[in-house]
């Protein structure tokens, strides 16, 4: 006798109803994304202006792993480069190492940066999301610079010192950021000291304010 083979065909009835639609975080899986931030240092909580707060800006770029941790919660962590500049008032007790009042003094640190933090988010699509982030950083110094300019009998007088040992080779604090889709308004406060206690010069600012954007980088 032959084989019998036997088939049934099955109907499902199943209906799509765009209004219950919802997207999940599963559809936004793990991503990278990178973030520029410029801002200003300033004088911002502090008893005394030392620095020139238009003269004084900080610039940074930074590479960052995102986490859904659950729906609206996200963990992150990152590393870049950043670039701290201050512009020093003219005032006796802001000259540094040369004791001698200038026309212009700037002091630059650059310095290679790591961060992680936690975000709240609105929306899983990036995009579209309200946010808010607070997030620990730690730096450490690649490059220092004292930088003093004058002018003389129609000279222009410029001198720079480098690889300056009464700056702290790291530094540490924490950031706070609100902000819609890809641009973010951010604070920054450094928790350390920019000069070594034993350099006993006045400590600089520490609080940091500016704009950030992030874009998905995967």
């Amino acid at each position: 006798m032959g084989n019998l083979l036997f088939a049934q065909d099955y109907i499902v009835d199943e209906r799509f109803d765009p209004d219950e639609y919802e997207a999940s975080d599963s559809i936004y899986p793990d991503n990278f994304r990178v973030k520029e931030c410029w801002g200003l240092n300033t004088n911002l909580g502090e008893d005394d202006e030392l620095i020139s707060v238009w003269g004084s800006n900080l610039f940074a770029i930074a590479f960052k792993y995102d986490r859904v941790l659950f729906k609206g919660a996200h963990w992150n962590i990152g590393g870049g480069y950043q670039s701290d500049n201050y512009k020093f008032k003219n005032r006796s007790d802001m000259m540094l190492h040369d004791s001698i009042g200038h026309e212009k003094v700037k002091l630059r640190v650059h310095s290679i940066t790591f961060e992680s933090g936690f975000r709240f988010q609105t929306s899983p699509n990036l995009f579209e999301a309200v946010f808010f982030e607070v997030s620990g950083y730690a730096n450490v110094n690649t490059f220092t610079k004292y930088s003093t300019w004058d002018e003389k009998d129609g000279m222009d007088l410029r001198s720079q010192t480098k690889k300056l040992n009464y700056v702290n080779p790291y530094n540490y604090g924490v950031e706070a950021k609100l902000g819609i889709s890809v641009i973010s308004i951010f604070a920054k406060y450094r928790l350390s000291d920019v000069f070594t206690k034993e350099s006993g010069y006045r400590e600089l600012p520490r609080l940091s304010v500016g704009l950030a954007f992030e874009v998905g980088a995967n």
